[in-house]
């Protein structure tokens, strides 16, 4: 029997929202503005009503105009990751929805701050980009000292290439990519919205989805809970609502029941809450809410 001590000095992942701006309150208050109103003006439940109405219609700009600002602590490859939804940004959402700045190799050293993995994944049978049951505990114990061997090698490179006189911007070509950094992150509600549905997801690789678990756990926690309306459409899962006769035979299907009762409310229909239906004249359609897992494509 031998016992393996690990000298670990590495840092932990950290999100902290220093800063906000803005409500749900405002965000109406923003819509209300195109039939030149103002939310004060309303009642909240109104108020709630119309931000779920924009959100189902697809009219989200006005959720651009709320803000956040997180300083985050994670190793290099999490934040590449949570970035690269940036792309996704740029196709459907103006750039200036975000802005990031962070910690600079350029000027700083350092290559003492990194994150260590204590559990190993193996890589996944079904997917070519993610990890899947733990490694056994033998396997793991060796993947640990690899890591540890290989961020002390790093390590003493850098040194020596400063040692050397080689500036810090290139001395930084040697570090490993659990490197953590440190970066301040700006962005509307819309995009942390759009972020938290792209890298929630259980196909995200965990170390990404457990930051932005955080990042959303620190806007929920909140004082006052100032977008609790906005984080509930957020969480909302997709649904569907099918309309049936009473053969069974499906008559048409919507993405919310705002949309259901437009459709069918002008041609005499009657909505009934209490037993999801629909009634005319005697005759009753059949309504059947279904919750879909959301499907998106990995970018």
């Amino acid at each position: 029997m031998f016992k393996i001590k690990f000298t670990k000095k590495f840092q932990t992942m950290k999100a902290e929202l220093i800063d906000f701006m803005g409500s749900d309150i405002k965000i109406a208050n923003v819509a209300r503005v195109s039939y030149d109103k103002e939310a004060s003006n309303y009642p909240d439940s109104q108020n709630e009503n119309l931000l779920e109405f924009l959100w189902e219609e697809g009219h989200v700009s006005p959720f651009r105009h709320a803000q956040l600002q997180f300083r985050l602590s994670c190793p290099i490859y999490v934040e590449r990751q949570l970035r690269k939804h940036e792309i996704g940004v740029e196709v459907n959402l103006p750039m200036e929805n975000m802005s990031v700045n962070s910690i600079s190799g350029r000027y700083v050293d350092f290559s003492d701050s990194y994150y260590a993995i204590e559990t190993f994944r193996s890589q996944s049978k079904d997917s070519k980009q993610g990890s899947g049951e733990d490694l056994s505990k033998l396997n793991n114990v060796i993947a640990n000292i690899t890591q540890d061997e290989i961020i002390e090698n790093a390590k003493t490179a850098y040194q020596k290439l400063l040692e050397l006189g080689t500036s810090k911007e290139q001395a930084r070509s040697v570090l490993p990519l659990s490197l953590e950094t440190t970066f301040i992150w700006t962005m509307s509600f819309l995009a942390f919205m759009h972020l938290v549905k792209l890298r929630i997801k259980n196909d995200v690789q965990k170390e990404t989805r457990d930051l932005v678990a955080d990042m959303l756990e620190q806007v929920k926690n909140m004082p006052g809970n100032p977008f609790k309306k906005s984080l509930e459409l957020l969480e909302r899962k997709e649904q569907v609502f099918i309309v049936t006769d009473i053969k069974g035979d499906i008559l048409a299907s919507f993405t919310s029941l705002r949309k259901l009762k437009k459709d069918f409310s002008p041609k005499g229909w009657i909505y009934d809450k209490n037993s999801l239906s629909l009634q005319k004249n005697l005759k009753t359609l059949f309504i059947t809410k279904m919750e879909l897992d959301e499907s998106y494509e990995e970018i």
